[in-house]
């Protein structure tokens, strides 16, 4: 893990503390997508995150919950997301950082049915991940992060206490 941070901080900026603080967001809302990987889920998270304008997470076929921060490193000037993942129990069983590109590159909305309520996700992921819209969005972490979620400026500096969601699913 310790390798991984390291590698997390010099690519993105990001330290141990930038990322307990992001997990221990509270979640609003758990909802289903039929997804084949944790980068799927992240990519719809980020997407119904927006839609929503409230942390949402992605439950995933085999129980996992994911979620999904899309930031801007304002001095590397690189747009990233960074994943949690849950187990069904809410146990934290890891968190993902990478590209942006990586995202758009491995997911294809394209499978979804357009009633589909994924197809939506992913169209509104693709506002979350984008340059323009992260590099001008909110400030978070003393301003050395921006992020497309608008809703993070209604919190002020501190996440709501507690990480237990909202388990209603749509």
């Amino acid at each position: 893990m310790n390798e991984k941070l390291g590698r997390v901080h010099e690519k993105f900026g990001l330290s141990q503390g930038d990322i307990d603080y992001l997990r221990a967001w509270p979640i609003g809302k758990v909802r289903y997508g039929a997804v084949y990987s944790a980068v799927e889920a992240a990519y719809l998270a980020a997407g119904a995150s927006l839609e929503a304008r409230n942390l949402v997470a992605i439950k995933a076929s085999w129980g996992d919950r994911v979620v999904a921060w899309p930031l801007w490193s304002v001095s590397r000037s690189k747009p990233f997301v960074l994943a949690f993942r849950w187990d069904k129990e809410w146990r934290p069983t890891g968190w993902l950082a990478e590209d942006t590109r990586f995202f758009t590159s491995q997911f294809s909305a394209g499978r979804f049915a357009h009633d589909e309520k994924p197809w939506v996700w992913a169209g509104f992921a693709a506002l979350a991940l984008d340059h323009s819209w992260l590099e001008n969005g909110v400030s978070l972490l003393d301003g050395r992060f921006r992020t497309s979620f608008g809703f993070v400026a209604d919190f002020g500096k501190q996440p709501q206490s507690g990480l237990v969601p909202d388990e209603a699913e749509d």
